[in-house]
């Protein structure tokens, strides 16, 4: 698996700084959820844990069953019960909590929909995250703080994709001009 992760990563451009998950954060968000990670997530988490592409613009697909017709930018990541480490400091005042699912669930518990962990974010107030519930195991789903109701349902989610490899193997790198957008379509 982590050769094909490394292979589709390239397809958007790689990582320009990635910081990975520690096992013990992975092994607390499967006591959490009761359940173990899907295998092309969890090898992600391990090998890049939080992540910022290389690439200023990478597209995520349009989602299915959404309202959300705004495109998408990827914006990072998130990793599991991340270290701070001094050499890695992708901006000032960089704090660990603000990419780390596990502080992001503390932070949203009672608005987060049931069995989503969230997994990265966009560069509006979108979390993108996987379902961990036996129905719908690995769904890539997106949740909107501001649009999405609190402790939405499965089916109140826009879809990305079926699976993180197969989200991954969607993204794609956008233009300046997409960026644009996006940010435009964020005030």
């Amino acid at each position: 698996m982590k050769s094909e992760l490394k292979q589709v990563i390239r397809t958007f451009g790689g990582f320009f700084e990635y910081l990975p998950s520690s096992k013990k954060g992975v092994k607390k968000i499967e006591k959490i959820f009761q359940t173990e990670l899907p295998e092309d997530y969890k090898t992600f988490l391990l090998e890049y844990g939080y992540a910022l592409p290389n690439e200023k613009v990478v597209k995520m697909p349009p989602a299915k069953n959404s309202s959300l017709s705004v495109l998408k930018v990827l914006y990072c990541f998130y990793g599991a019960g991340l270290k701070p480490d001094l050499d890695f400091a992708p901006m000032v005042g960089f704090d660990c909590s603000d990419v780390d699912s596990l502080c992001i669930m503390e932070e949203y518990r009672d608005n987060l929909p049931e069995n989503f962990l969230p997994i990265g974010g966009d560069y509006s107030n979108i979390t993108i995250g996987i379902i961990l519930s036996r129905e719908n195991f690995g769904h890539i789903c997106l949740w909107d703080f501001f649009e999405t109701p609190d402790n939405a349902e499965y089916e109140e989610l826009p879809l990305l994709a079926e699976s993180f490899y197969d989200f991954l193997t969607k993204l794609t790198i956008g233009t300046d001009q997409d960026l644009k957008k996006v940010l435009d379509s964020s005030y």
